[in-house]
Protein backbone atom coordinates (compact mmCIF):
# COMPACT_ATOMS: atom_id res chain seq x y z
CA UNK A 1 0.00 0.00 0.00
CA UNK A 2 1.18 3.53 0.04
CA UNK A 3 0.39 6.34 1.94
CA UNK A 4 0.62 10.10 2.14
CA UNK A 5 1.94 11.70 5.35
CA UNK A 6 0.71 14.84 5.74
CA UNK A 7 2.59 17.64 8.49
CA UNK A 8 2.51 21.21 8.85
CA UNK A 9 6.10 21.82 9.91
CA UNK A 10 9.34 20.71 9.89
CA UNK A 11 9.37 19.55 13.80
CA UNK A 12 5.79 17.75 12.99
CA UNK A 13 7.17 15.52 10.06
CA UNK A 14 10.96 14.78 12.08
CA UNK A 15 9.16 14.10 15.47
CA UNK A 16 7.19 11.10 13.52
CA UNK A 17 9.55 9.81 11.22
CA UNK A 18 11.66 9.34 14.26
CA UNK A 19 9.18 7.29 15.47
CA UNK A 20 9.55 5.02 12.14
CA UNK A 21 13.18 5.16 11.34
CA UNK A 22 16.32 4.33 12.61
CA UNK A 23 18.60 6.77 14.40
CA UNK A 24 20.23 9.37 11.69
CA UNK A 25 18.32 8.75 9.37
CA UNK A 26 15.66 11.29 8.88
CA UNK A 27 16.09 12.72 5.74
CA UNK A 28 16.77 16.49 5.78
CA UNK A 29 13.92 18.94 5.85
CA UNK A 30 12.91 22.60 4.85
CA UNK A 31 12.81 25.26 7.50
CA UNK A 32 9.95 26.14 6.20
CA UNK A 33 7.30 24.33 3.14
CA UNK A 34 6.89 26.72 0.04
CA UNK A 35 3.59 27.39 -1.32
CA UNK A 36 2.49 23.71 -2.68
CA UNK A 37 3.82 22.16 -0.10
CA UNK A 38 7.59 20.21 0.00
CA UNK A 39 7.49 16.85 -1.25
CA UNK A 40 10.26 14.69 0.60
CA UNK A 41 11.52 10.97 -1.16
CA UNK A 42 9.37 8.42 -0.93
CA UNK A 43 10.12 5.53 2.25
CA UNK A 44 9.74 2.13 2.15
CA UNK A 45 8.89 0.28 5.26
CA UNK A 46 7.64 -3.17 5.74
CA UNK A 47 4.46 -3.77 3.40
CA UNK A 48 4.01 0.16 2.24
CA UNK A 49 5.57 3.01 1.01
CA UNK A 50 5.08 5.82 2.60
CA UNK A 51 4.97 9.31 0.97
CA UNK A 52 6.01 12.05 3.17
CA UNK A 53 4.75 15.97 2.71
CA UNK A 54 5.59 19.30 4.39
CA UNK A 55 1.63 21.12 3.75
CA UNK A 56 2.92 24.37 5.57
CA UNK A 57 0.82 26.24 8.17
CA UNK A 58 -3.13 26.81 7.29
CA UNK A 59 -5.74 26.04 5.64
CA UNK A 60 -4.45 27.80 2.47
CA UNK A 61 -1.47 26.10 2.33
CA UNK A 62 -2.79 22.53 3.14
CA UNK A 63 -5.47 22.62 0.33
CA UNK A 64 -2.57 23.86 -2.19
CA UNK A 65 -0.17 20.81 -0.99
CA UNK A 66 -2.93 18.49 -1.13
CA UNK A 67 -4.25 19.34 -4.50
CA UNK A 68 -0.07 19.06 -6.15
CA UNK A 69 -0.28 15.79 -4.17
CA UNK A 70 -3.24 14.55 -6.07
CA UNK A 71 -2.03 15.86 -9.41
CA UNK A 72 0.48 13.45 -8.76
CA UNK A 73 -1.93 10.12 -9.42
CA UNK A 74 -0.37 7.70 -6.58
CA UNK A 75 -2.13 5.00 -6.34
CA UNK A 76 -3.00 5.95 -2.55
CA UNK A 77 -4.51 3.79 -0.30
CA UNK A 78 -4.81 6.84 2.43
CA UNK A 79 -4.17 10.03 3.73
CA UNK A 80 -2.52 10.73 7.35
CA UNK A 81 -2.51 13.70 8.98
CA UNK A 82 -0.52 13.83 11.93
CA UNK A 83 0.68 16.95 13.77
CA UNK A 84 -0.03 18.97 17.03
CA UNK A 85 -2.71 20.64 18.18
CA UNK A 86 -4.29 22.92 21.26
CA UNK A 87 -6.96 21.23 24.05
CA UNK A 88 -10.16 22.94 24.54
CA UNK A 89 -10.78 20.48 27.72
CA UNK A 90 -7.52 19.41 29.43
CA UNK A 91 -9.12 16.81 31.88
CA UNK A 92 -10.20 15.18 28.33
CA UNK A 93 -7.54 16.00 26.22
CA UNK A 94 -4.09 16.99 28.39
CA UNK A 95 -0.82 17.57 27.40
CA UNK A 96 0.69 15.18 25.90
CA UNK A 97 -2.21 12.77 25.17
CA UNK A 98 -3.37 11.71 21.44
CA UNK A 99 -6.76 12.38 20.26
CA UNK A 100 -8.00 11.33 17.21
CA UNK A 101 -10.28 13.34 14.66
CA UNK A 102 -13.74 11.99 14.43
CA UNK A 103 -15.15 15.43 13.22
CA UNK A 104 -13.25 18.04 11.31
CA UNK A 105 -15.25 21.64 12.20
CA UNK A 106 -14.47 24.79 9.96
CA UNK A 107 -16.03 27.72 12.35
CA UNK A 108 -15.41 30.57 10.19
CA UNK A 109 -16.99 29.75 7.04
CA UNK A 110 -20.49 31.01 6.42
CA UNK A 111 -22.64 33.77 6.99
CA UNK A 112 -21.18 36.29 9.95
CA UNK A 113 -23.61 38.09 12.40
CA UNK A 114 -21.71 40.07 15.29
CA UNK A 115 -20.11 37.15 17.30
CA UNK A 116 -21.50 34.08 15.19
CA UNK A 117 -21.09 32.16 11.93
CA UNK A 118 -23.70 30.38 10.98
CA UNK A 119 -22.78 28.05 7.95
CA UNK A 120 -26.24 26.88 6.50
CA UNK A 121 -27.22 30.81 6.50
CA UNK A 122 -25.33 31.23 3.62
CA UNK A 123 -27.05 29.14 1.52
CA UNK A 124 -23.65 27.91 -0.31
CA UNK A 125 -22.77 24.47 0.51
CA UNK A 126 -18.52 23.64 -0.49
CA UNK A 127 -19.29 19.94 -1.34
CA UNK A 128 -21.95 17.17 -1.47
CA UNK A 129 -21.63 13.32 -1.16
CA UNK A 130 -24.19 10.87 -0.81
CA UNK A 131 -26.76 13.52 -1.65
CA UNK A 132 -25.81 15.56 1.29
CA UNK A 133 -24.86 19.06 1.17
CA UNK A 134 -21.61 19.50 3.20
CA UNK A 135 -20.81 22.87 4.64
CA UNK A 136 -18.89 23.43 7.85
CA UNK A 137 -18.53 19.55 9.03
CA UNK A 138 -17.13 16.26 7.91
CA UNK A 139 -17.30 13.21 9.74
CA UNK A 140 -14.71 11.24 10.16
CA UNK A 141 -14.04 7.33 11.31
CA UNK A 142 -10.40 7.40 12.08
CA UNK A 143 -10.49 3.73 12.98
CA UNK A 144 -12.01 2.28 9.73
CA UNK A 145 -10.23 4.95 7.78
CA UNK A 146 -6.41 3.75 9.59
CA UNK A 147 -7.67 0.25 8.98
CA UNK A 148 -8.43 1.04 5.21
CA UNK A 149 -5.13 2.10 4.81
CA UNK A 150 -3.76 -0.87 6.38
CA UNK A 151 -2.37 0.87 9.46
CA UNK A 152 -2.72 -0.03 13.44
CA UNK A 153 -6.60 1.03 14.06
CA UNK A 154 -5.61 1.19 17.55
CA UNK A 155 -3.03 4.49 17.07
CA UNK A 156 -6.40 6.35 16.80
CA UNK A 157 -6.51 6.48 20.66
CA UNK A 158 -9.10 9.03 22.00
CA UNK A 159 -11.58 10.18 19.60
CA UNK A 160 -13.16 13.92 19.30
CA UNK A 161 -13.82 16.59 17.01
CA UNK A 162 -11.23 18.77 15.91
CA UNK A 163 -11.70 22.62 15.05
CA UNK A 164 -9.76 24.00 11.87
CA UNK A 165 -8.67 27.88 12.58
CA UNK A 166 -7.43 30.53 10.17
CA UNK A 167 -6.55 32.52 13.42
CA UNK A 168 -5.57 30.29 16.81
CA UNK A 169 -7.39 31.47 19.98
CA UNK A 170 -5.40 33.89 21.78
CA UNK A 171 -7.35 33.92 24.70
CA UNK A 172 -9.22 31.51 26.80
CA UNK A 173 -12.39 33.08 26.32
CA UNK A 174 -11.83 32.58 22.92
CA UNK A 175 -11.01 29.47 23.12
CA UNK A 176 -14.51 29.08 25.36
CA UNK A 177 -16.55 30.58 22.77
CA UNK A 178 -14.98 28.08 20.02
CA UNK A 179 -15.69 25.07 22.28
CA UNK A 180 -18.75 25.90 23.32
CA UNK A 181 -19.94 26.64 19.55
CA UNK A 182 -18.94 23.74 18.10
CA UNK A 183 -18.26 20.74 20.78
CA UNK A 184 -14.67 20.41 19.57
CA UNK A 185 -12.02 18.60 21.71
CA UNK A 186 -9.24 20.24 19.97
CA UNK A 187 -7.95 23.18 17.56
CA UNK A 188 -5.77 22.86 14.54
CA UNK A 189 -5.16 25.14 11.23
CA UNK A 190 -5.22 22.04 8.34
CA UNK A 191 -7.56 19.51 9.27
CA UNK A 192 -10.69 21.15 7.56
CA UNK A 193 -8.73 21.30 4.18
CA UNK A 194 -7.14 18.35 4.28
CA UNK A 195 -10.29 16.02 4.69
CA UNK A 196 -12.56 18.12 2.24
CA UNK A 197 -9.93 17.57 -0.11
CA UNK A 198 -9.91 13.89 1.04
CA UNK A 199 -13.95 13.85 0.92
CA UNK A 200 -14.04 14.61 -3.09
CA UNK A 201 -11.71 11.57 -4.33
CA UNK A 202 -13.79 9.02 -5.97
CA UNK A 203 -17.13 7.87 -5.48
CA UNK A 204 -16.46 7.12 -1.86
CA UNK A 205 -13.68 9.12 -1.07
CA UNK A 206 -10.01 8.67 -0.03
CA UNK A 207 -9.82 7.35 3.40
CA UNK A 208 -8.77 10.29 5.61
CA UNK A 209 -6.95 10.16 9.34
CA UNK A 210 -5.99 12.65 11.36
CA UNK A 211 -4.08 12.19 14.71
CA UNK A 212 -2.71 15.42 16.48
CA UNK A 213 -0.53 15.64 19.86
CA UNK A 214 -1.59 17.77 22.79
CA UNK A 215 0.66 20.66 22.81
CA UNK A 216 -0.89 23.25 24.39
CA UNK A 217 -4.09 24.53 26.32
CA UNK A 218 -6.21 26.33 23.52
CA UNK A 219 -6.04 30.32 24.44
CA UNK A 220 -2.86 29.98 26.13
CA UNK A 221 0.84 31.40 24.71
CA UNK A 222 4.08 30.00 25.87
CA UNK A 223 5.06 28.88 27.82
CA UNK A 224 2.05 29.01 30.21
CA UNK A 225 -0.26 25.92 29.47
CA UNK A 226 2.33 24.61 26.64
CA UNK A 227 4.98 21.31 26.53
CA UNK A 228 6.15 21.10 22.78
CA UNK A 229 8.81 18.74 23.86
CA UNK A 230 5.99 16.12 25.36
CA UNK A 231 3.94 16.90 22.31
CA UNK A 232 6.38 16.03 19.66
CA UNK A 233 7.54 12.58 21.97
CA UNK A 234 3.98 11.62 21.91
CA UNK A 235 3.77 12.00 17.77
CA UNK A 236 6.83 10.15 17.48
CA UNK A 237 5.57 7.06 19.37
CA UNK A 238 2.10 7.67 17.92
CA UNK A 239 3.55 7.14 14.40
CA UNK A 240 5.90 4.16 15.59
CA UNK A 241 2.42 2.34 16.89
CA UNK A 242 0.62 3.14 13.27
CA UNK A 243 3.67 1.84 10.98
CA UNK A 244 5.27 -0.77 13.64
CA UNK A 245 5.78 -4.10 11.73
CA UNK A 246 4.36 -5.88 15.32
CA UNK A 247 1.45 -4.09 14.95
CA UNK A 248 -1.67 -6.25 14.77
CA UNK A 249 -3.01 -7.06 10.78
CA UNK A 250 -5.93 -5.08 9.76
CA UNK A 251 -7.90 -6.74 6.97
CA UNK A 252 -9.17 -3.47 5.20
CA UNK A 253 -12.60 -2.77 5.61
CA UNK A 254 -15.47 -1.96 3.28
CA UNK A 255 -17.16 1.31 4.13
CA UNK A 256 -15.11 4.25 3.67
CA UNK A 257 -15.13 7.33 6.20
CA UNK A 258 -18.34 8.88 6.83
CA UNK A 259 -18.43 12.92 5.65
CA UNK A 260 -21.76 14.96 6.68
Amino acid sequence: MEIALITATAMEMRAALAGVLPPGETPDLPPLAPPGGAFLPALRLEGLTLHPLLCGIGLPNAALALGKLLGKDLPLAGVLNLGLAGSYAPRLAPLGSLVAASEEIWPEYGLARGKTVRAKALGLALAERGGRAVFDRIALDPVLSLRNMGLNGQAAGRRGPAVTVAGVSGSPSLAGRLRRRTGGLMENMEGFALALGCLGQGDEGLPFAEIRSISNLAGLRPPAGWNLPLALDSLGKAARLLFSPAAPANPPARRMDRYA
